[in-house]
Order: structure tokens, then C-alpha cells, then sequence
């Protein structure tokens, strides 16, 4: 065993890690200490009701109209991920207080900035970003947010765009795809009381369909008189866990079924627990990396770092096992440091995961150990570089962010962008440091990130590596033997 130890090691320090891990084990007497902090912390628990406030179960998330913001409470102070995840969760707040919502995601226009093997961090395919609405664009708000609300038998599109923007006539043409089709709509704007936005309201066709795990497909919009339009999308992969168990077919970790191997939902139905207490009392097989000695890894920070800038606080404790003869595909549990709001203010940035660009083949985020939703923000390059009818983009804005609250039972899958994995080649051939390619982002590069709002409690999730890109009739990339040549062989 001791020479298993030593392999998977050096393995751990040649092949990197995935995201997030840290590069040392959690001592004993740190292991104990956390152990008595979940012991008073269940006690805690059962005294405490949650806040669940919405319709569908879903919390009010911190924004602009709360008392404790993401970032904190000078908005002055806060950057552009601040601004974002500010912006996002007023919308998903509005979204759910609508009576008969089934399902609310929202979109925003900006532009991600790829750093490239510079901020490969964990030493994986994942590589540390950064967002803005635009170098002209001084405000603390997006330009555009538009919100995808579903309701039984019917879907709309909503609207809000800044005070900020010079706006003579108040509306906008909408120009979408539904089947193959081209339709223009145009839309009158108002003027909203107290904020001076301009909002509006479009029935969206029910032939019309967004992205999925493959590929994008966007509408534009674009206000009466410019010659620049804003691109949308609400392309979120979601998959059942169900299904994503179904799509892993015969794939083993430490010789079990992938979806959570340790039986850590079990044992918090079971023990009346939490999934992080139950994974700090864990006895892990031999299968399960160690780092001097331990299997539960810390971390301080989860890509929340840009060039020595902050773009999110907090860290977490993750435990894996390495894709090959003891895993299918790589195969971590990760549990989340609780919200930090102090740090927040301090940083002017969320608690939670900083947006990071995908490079292995895909990473799947799934909330299968906890009974709340998590926040979790997708992003990609819109596939034209022009909007219809000749028109430029707006702000020069060619990405466009999506989040969405993640149910229990759900799961959500990045792959690497079609531009990311063609610069990665040589790096995934040799592991060598081969840098990837440093033009900006556009279409191509798929990025993801999360928050976290539970001021008390640690967030777990597993979160899967694949070894190959996945695809809806590959069994999204869990089985090398289904797709070889779009594989990460040496991951």
C-alpha cells in the first residue's frame, strides 16, 4: 500500500488535478478540529429552519435589493463578477416571485477574457478567467439582462435594459431561429418606475430551441435605430443524474457505480447528518488519492484568481479518485467553503468558484448531496461574429453568460470549447508545458463558475472529469472506448 501511496503521489504532482484541490493532505489534528466544528454544527441545524422563500423551493439570492449583496454593500467597490452575479440574481429573484414559474435562466452579453496556460492553476485543463462588459462602459450594471421565464405550456423572454444606455426611441427588433426559420419581431420598451430601465416582454416561438452541449444557438436583439445588436442564449447542459448514471454505463470508481461511490446521500438520509460531515468520517480505500497521507485535500481558493487579482473568495476540502485502472474518468467530491461575506467586501467579488475555462474534455458539476440549489453561471462565444443584417455587436460583447439555479438531482456539463481543445493538443499530448493559444475569446471557449449563498455550511457536489468530449450519442465522453479519437488519453 505505502508503494500505491508513493505512485499515486507522483502521479498527482506529473498529471495535475483537477479543479478545485489543493497540493497538500488535511493534517490529523486539522481533520479533528473540522470534525468538532460539524459536530456543534449539527447541533446548530436542528434548531434552524431554512430559507426557502420562493416559488419551487428556490432562496432569495443576495443582490442590489437584499441587505447583503455579493461583493458587499458599496456597489462602488465591487467588480465586474460582482456586478454580474448581482445583476443575475435580481433577475432569477424576479423570475421565481412570478406565480406558475417552472424554470428561470438568464443571459447576459459581456466578454470573457481566456488567460491561457498561464493560469492553468491545478495543473489540468482548466485555466483561471476574468469578465467585462467593455472597455467603454464605466457603469456598474450590464448593458442588457434578458431572462428566459418557463411557465406550463408557454416561455417569455424578458428584457431589462440599462438607464445607462442612450436609448432615443424605446424598442427593439428581436431576431430569432425557430426550426430553421428566420423571425423578426419588433417590441416596445418601458420605462420602468424607480430604476428608469427599459423592460420588455416577448413570447418566445415554441419551435425555437437554444444550445445544448454541443453547439449554440443564439437570438439577437437589436434596439430601433443602432447598428450593433446584443446576442442571447440560454444554452445551460442539464442533465438528470439519472440520466447522467445511465450515460456512464459500465464505468467504475474504486469499483463502484460513479454516482457517489462513498454512499454519502445515503448515510446523511440515514445518520440525520450533512454531506460534508459524513465525508470528513470517511474511511477511503487505497483507490482514493493521498497528499502526505491524506485523502481530504483543502484548498484556499477555487480559480479566484486572476494575475493577483481576486475574481472570488473561498475554498473547500476535495477528495478523488485519478482516471485509470481504479476510475473510468476522474471522479472528485468537493465541499465548498460556506459564503464569506467579510471577504466579499473586502475584495469587491462572490463567494464561490471564479469563472474558469474548460480544457479537459468536459467537467460535469452534480448537486447530488445536497437538498439546495447552487448558482452556477455557463459562458460561451456566440457562434457568428456578426449579428443579422450586417449589424456589428454591441459593446463588441461576443460572449454571452448563462446561470441558472442547479436543482438537487440535476447536473450540468461544460465541455472544452472547439478552439480550447485544438490549442491544448500538444499540452494534453505531452504534458510538457505547451502553451495554449492566447487569442481572445470568442467562439470556441466554454467557461463555467459557481456561488455559493449558505453563510454556515460547506456546499458538496461530485464533479466528473471526462476523458472525452462529449456528445448526445457518445454517452457523453465517459467511456473512452465509445469515441478514442476525441479523447484525453494521457489525463
Amino acid at each position: 500500500m505505502r508503494g500505491t501511496l508513493a505512485l499515486a503521489t507522483l502521479l498527482f504532482v506529473q498529471l495535475g488535478h483537477a479543479c478545485p484541490i489543493g497540493k497538500t493532505g488535511l493534517s490529523s489534528k486539522d481533520l479533528e478540529k473540522v470534525k468538532k466544528q460539524n459536530q456543534a454544527r449539527a447541533q446548530e441545524r436542528k434548531k434552524e429552519k431554512r430559507n426557502i422563500a420562493q416559488a419551487g423551493g428556490m432562496p432569495i439570492l443576495p443582490s442590489l435589493e437584499t441587505s447583503d449583496p455579493w461583493g458587499g454593500s458599496n456597489p462602488e467597490a465591487w467588480k465586474n463578477e460582482a456586478v454580474l452575479t448581482n445583476a443575475v440574481s435580481r433577475a432569477l429573484n424576479e423570475g421565481w416571485a412570478k406565480p406558475g414559474i417552472e424554470d428561470v435562466m438568464v443571459s447576459v452579453p459581456l466578454t470573457m477574457v481566456s488567460t491561457g496556460s498561464e493560469a492553468r492553476v491545478y495543473g489540468d485543463g482548466q485555466t483561471n478567467a476574468t469578465m467585462h462588459f467593455s472597455p467603454s462602459w464605466p457603469h456598474k450594471t450590464p448593458q442588457l439582462v434578458a431572462s428566459l421565464l418557463v411557465f406550463k405550456g408557454k416561455r417569455q423572454l424578458q428584457l431589462r435594459f440599462s438607464s445607462k444606455l442612450d436609448i432615443k426611441t424605446p424598442e427593439v427588433t428581436i431576431v430569432s431561429y425557430p426550426a430553421g426559420t428566420t423571425q423578426k419581431d419588433n417590441v416596445k420598451l418601458d420605462r420602468e418606475e424607480g430604476s428608469n430601465d427599459l423592460k420588455a416582454t416577448w413570447d418566445v416561438p415554441s419551435a425555437l430551441t437554444f444550445g445544448n452541449v454541443e453547439n449554440a444557438y443564439v437570438l439577437w436583439v437589436t434596439i430601433k435605430d443602432w447598428n450593433h445588436s446584443f446576442p442571447l442564449d440560454f444554452r445551460f447542459p442539464i442533465y438528470k443524474i439519472d440520466t447522467l448514471a445511465k450515460a456512464a454505463g459500465s464505468a467504475k470508481t474504486a469499483g463502484k457505480s460513479p454516482l457517489d461511490p462513498l454512499g454519502i446521500r445515503e448515510r446523511v438520509k440515514k445518520n440525520g447528518t450533512f454531506a460534508q460531515a459524513e465525508l470528513m468520517n470517511t474511511n477511503f480505500s487505497e483507490e482514493w488519492l493521498r497528499v502526505n497521507g491524506s485523502p481530504i485535500l483543502p484548498n484556499d481558493s477555487i480559480h479566484g484568481e486572476v494575475k493577483g487579482v481576486k475574481t472570488a473568495v473561498g475554498g473547500g476540502y476535495t477528495s478523488l479518485v485519478l482516471r485509470g485502472q481504479n476510475s473510468t474518468f476522474k471522479n472528485l467530491y468537493s465541499c465548498f467553503d460556506p459564503r464569506n461575506l467579510a471577504a466579499e467586501s473586502t475584495h469587491g467579488v462572490p463567494s464561490g468558484g471564479g469563472w474558469h475555462e474548460i480544457g479537459d474534455a468536459a467537467e460535469t458539476i452534480l448537486n447530488n448531496l445536497e437538498d439546495g440549489p447552487v448558482l452556477v453561471g455557463y459562458a460561451s462565444g456566440a457562434p457568428q461574429q456578426n449579428g443579422p443584417d450586417g449589424k456589428g455587436v454591441a459593446f463588441d460583447n461576443k460572449d454571452i453568460a448563462t446561470y441558472r439555479l442547479l436543482r438537487p438531482g440535476e447536473a450540468m456539463t461544460t465541455r472544452a470549447g472547439n478552439t480550447t481543445w485544438k490549442e491544448d493538443a500538444d499540452w494534453r499530448a505531452k504534458r510538457d508545458g505547451s502553451q495554449r493559444g492566447k487569442d481572445k475569446s470568442g467562439a470556441g471557449r466554454n467557461y463555467h463558475t459557481f456561488s455559493f449563498t449558505t453563510p454556515k455550511d460547506h456546499t458538496c457536489a461530485q464533479i466528473w472529469v471526462h476523458p472525452c468530449l462529449p456528445t448526445e450519442s457518445n454517452r457523453l465522453g465517459l467511456e473512452p472506448k465509445n469515441d478514442p479519437a476525441n479523447c484525453n488519453l494521457n489525463e
